[in-house]
């Protein structure tokens, strides 16, 4: 009986200590938030009712050339956030000086996806 609980508190030890080192390696697992080296270039939004591309450039600055009409101003990365302000645009109801901001949900070297603040996720990919 001695030995019977004996091995269920060592079980319970070495499961205990399995959770510990998972909780200490899972953090690391997750995926830094892009540099703006990683998104830079030009992308194609992926929607079947839109259809367009946004070019962000090394300099900081961008455009996007879209169906409703073209944009261009100033980007960055603020965390997990891609952040702009528009300097010119043809676009009904965007006007210069208007600021967006959308959490860069998951990226890779051909693939960005964008989730603006209505919770819409927007999908691209690399054309160049």
């Amino acid at each position: 009986m001695r030995a019977e609980r004996s091995v269920i508190l060592v079980n319970k030890i070495a499961a205990f200590i399995s959770l510990l080192i998972l909780l200490a390696v899972l953090p690391g697992c997750s995926k830094a938030p892009p540099q703006a080296s990683d998104i830079g270039g030009m992308w194609e939004i992926e929607e079947s009712s839109t259809s367009g591309t946004l070019t962000l450039r090394p300099d900081a600055t961008f455009t996007a050339d879209t169906d409703a009409g073209k944009l261009s101003g100033t980007w960055k990365i603020e965390g997990d956030r891609l952040v702009g302000t528009v300097r010119r645009s043809t676009v009904p109801g965007i006007s210069e000086g208007y600021s967006w901001a959308s959490v860069i949900s998951d990226w890779s070297k051909n693939k960005l996806d964008l989730t603006n603040r209505s919770g819409e996720t927007e999908h691209y990919h690399r054309v160049r």
